[in-house]
């Protein structure tokens, strides 16, 4: 890439951007970008302050621009038509090809100065501004401005080559279907953690306190007054409570509010911090407030005081419904969410966080979730860099067209015998939905069971009980076979029982079958036993990878057997989204966990283990999930398996050594690499190759190779820390969900091709 020029509607003192823009900016200069910067400035500066800026940002890699910002509504017009054409002049002296327009009005700018210049877009949406400037009461639902400002969005959308989003929740809302294969990054406000990991604390003269921070601006959508009302409500909990206001707007409004609430001017401060005095200030407080105003605009919102309460290892408070923030409080355990705004609200918050507070491990588990959702360098530069990195592939001034009817994408019909309570649908079909949208593909998930079937499988009265609705799921299933779709995706089998009818009915279309398991192996189940292995059809996998075009198949082993059946076959190991699947941030406990996720199929290769565990002679605890049988174990939940995994200290993989064994894709080693837990695993098949052993695991056949592979893994806390680092890191370069996505869609688009 030639360089790119960051369009920015704001003037540079403004805190906003000295906190977000100019460190991103950095970030990217330092991965070697060319950086330029153009900011539209309310104030002129002296000839001395600005060449003082232009030499400090230069030393960065950073080239600055300005143009004067005019208030009025009406002089926004010109500001967008003057900057593209400063925009595009910058472009054609600098050699820049690609334009970053930070919110709207930046987009815009670079949208016209890419018409002007030639080069490629990346629209950077800060948020939902029409919906915005509704909640704010500055405009109608549906008048004109607001009318206007949806307009020029979908025109952005359609025109620009890649998205900055803030949230996840924004993403679900702005793309649902994909991007038509641009790029998009879910790029919160993140933090530089290391201004906020010094020693020195402000002396605020309040020891023996319990300090509540809010820092940020106060009024709009930031609510003050209710603000107020939970800091009386914690002061009336603990007369210790002492409020920090940290601020470089008015403040009167805050103070007022207090006072009328009962707090003296020696329990409360607001100071009109800097953005570099913040992380001192930070460091003298306990919990940190972020109170909003609930809207559907508040999806698209990341509050940049939320990752500097993390940062700084400070429990947070914070509004429900915002952003990300109520999974990210969840998962790392770091506060306590507001269902409303009201006393009793209030209350459970604040008793929620007092009871976190207990915790020696909390600050450290802030810290940890401010490093792997909101830092600077890991997150945001990263990610950044390789949205540019994407954007830089794709052809300049390509034709755009509307998301929903992009040109050159592919409708896919993915058809499965289980839902996506199944590992198989889940982790082979439907986690890559979203990442085959972005390229270009949109699929159609129909699973043969629903949740509720799914659930009564292997419970045969229960099952008998809803053969009615059995029958109903068969004759719809039918049905499914003449749905409209450019390929046919096949996940095993496309009913659960029977011949293959649907998949006979399907074949005008391509079929792409997908294998993770030895299928054709006849299989006595555990609960219906041969009556099982009449009703799988034999022979049907045979016959669905002589109708295949290509075959996707979960290791090496599956593709031999297709290949040797004359079949095209393309090994797709089952891997996981490494943003979901990842290590614990809190400290291990005292005692060691030893445990084992699974289901009924593959607990007996657990059976032979467990008169083992009585031999270690050490402590541990055992925990075993989800083997649907009557042992004491816990059952397995979906919404909880990433949890499960990392709460583990150590985890065993034990398999048989039969046909089907061999043919397993390993999917167990991955999710506990991923999950920074070393594991002990029966070499098999795949599983003899996955990892390095020694260095993410350890190996073991027989007896006494278990006990002696788990007892060194009990003794040696510092080896358990080794290996789960060294597999998480190779889970991360070899089971990506990005990289086997684009894998999984060229395998798709040349099925495609007649």
């Amino acid at each position: 890439m030639s360089g790119a020029l960051y369009i920015c509607y704001f003037g540079l003192r403004e805190p906003l951007v000295q906190t977000q823009v100019v460190p991103y900016l950095r970030e990217l200069a330092r991965g070697g970008e060319r950086m330029s910067l153009l900011t539209f400035e309310p104030r002129p500066w002296s000839e001395d302050a600005a060449t003082e800026q232009r030499v400090r940002l230069r030393a960065d890699g950073i080239a600055w621009h300005t143009l004067p910002y005019h208030r009025r509504t009406l002089m926004k017009s010109y500001d967008i038509v003057r900057g593209a054409f400063r925009a595009a002049a910058i472009a054609r002296d600098e050699g820049i090809d690609l334009f970053h327009g930070r919110s709207h009005v930046g987009a815009a700018i670079g949208a016209l100065a890419r018409k002007l210049a030639g080069g490629r877009l990346i629209f950077d949406i800060r948020g939902f501004l029409a919906e915005e400037y509704v909640d704010a009461g500055n405009w109608r639902a549906g008048g004109l401005l607001f009318r206007l400002t949806k307009g020029a969005e979908r025109w952005l959308l359609r025109a620009a080559d890649g998205f900055v989003i803030l949230t996840e929740s924004a993403r679900r809302t702005l793309f649902p279907g994909g991007t038509g294969g641009r790029a998009v990054e879910v790029i919160p406000c993140c933090v530089d953690r290391q201004r906020f990991a010094g020693d020195e604390r402000a002396d605020l003269g309040v020891e023996n306190r319990v300090v509540y921070a809010y820092a940020g601006s106060l009024g709009g959508y930031y609510l003050t007054r209710e603000t107020a009302e939970l800091l009386a409500v914690a002061r009336e909990l603990d007369p210790r409570t002492f409020a920090l206001v940290l601020t470089q707007g008015p403040s009167a409004s805050i103070a007022e509010e207090l006072e009328r609430r009962g707090f003296s001017r020696d329990d409360y401060r607001v100071v009109h911090a800097p953005p570099e005095e913040v992380p001192r200030y930070l460091r003298a407080a306990d919990v940190g407030l972020v109170l909003v105003r609930p809207s559907f605009a508040r999806r698209s919102m990341s509050p940049t005081k939320f990752a500097e309460y993390l940062a700084a290892g400070l429990p947070v408070i914070a509004t429900g419904g915002i952003g990300d923030l109520d999974e990210h409080i969840a998962e790392g355990r770091v506060g306590a969410l507001l269902p409303r705004h009201d006393r009793q609200a209030y209350v459970d918050a604040v008793r929620a966080v007092e009871e976190l507070r207990r915790d020696p491990a909390l600050a450290e588990r802030c810290r940890g979730l401010a490093r792997s959702r909101y830092d600077l360098e890991g997150v945001g530069g990263a990610r950044y860099r390789r949205l540019y990195a994407q954007a830089a592939l794709l052809p300049r001034e390509r034709e755009k067209v509307p998301l929903s009817a992009a040109k050159g994408r592919l409708r896919v019909l993915a058809l499965a015998s289980y839902p996506i309570e199944a590992a198989s649908s889940r982790f082979r079909v439907a986690q890559f939905i979203r990442p085959l949208g972005d390229r270009g593909i949109d699929v159609t998930f129909s699973p043969f069971l629903d949740a509720s079937l799914f659930a009564a499988l292997y419970e045969p009265r229960e099952l008998l009980r809803r053969l009615p609705r059995l029958i109903l799921r068969t004759l719809s299933r039918l049905r499914d076979a003449f749905r409209p779709a450019n390929i046919v995706f096949v996940q095993r089998e496309a009913m659960l029982f029977g011949p293959p009818i649907v998949e006979w009915l399907a074949r005008r279309r391509p079929m792409v079958l997908d294998l993770d398991d030895a299928t054709w192996i006849a299989y006595r189940s555990p609960v219906y036993g041969r009556l099982a292995t009449l009703l799988k059809w034999p022979g049907k996998t045979d016959r669905l990878i002589r109708w295949a075009r290509v075959v996707t198949c979960g290791n090496p082993n599956i593709a031999e057997y297709v290949r040797a059946r004359g079949a095209e076959a393309v090994v797709i190991p089952t891997v996981v989204d490494t943003q979901i699947f990842r290590p614990r941030t809190t400290p291990p406990p005292e005692v060691p966990v030893i445990g084992w996720i699974g289901t009924h199929g593959t607990f007996p290769f657990l059976e032979r283990l467990l008169p083992l565990f009585d031999r270690l002679g050490m402590p541990f605890e055992l925990n075993i999930i989800g083997s649907g049988l009557p042992i004491d174990s816990r059952p397995w939940l979906m919404d909880r398996e990433a949890d499960d995994f990392r709460s583990l200290d150590i985890g065993v993989y034990p398999l048989g050594d039969d046909a089907w064994s061999v043919a397993k894709s390993g999917f167990k080693a991955v999710q506990y690499m991923a999950s920074g837990v070393p594991f002990v695993v029966s070499p098999v098949g795949v599983c003899a190759t996955m990892g390095v052993p020694g260095e993410t695991h350890l190996t073991a056949v027989t007896d006494d190779e278990w006990l002696a592979a788990l007892r060194r893994l009990l003794s040696d806390a510092q080896l358990r820390l080794r290996m789960g680092r060294a597999g998480r890191a190779f889970a991360e370069r070899h089971y990506s969900l990005d990289a086997h996505a684009d894998k999984l869609a060229a395998v798709i688009r040349s099925a495609a091709v007649p």
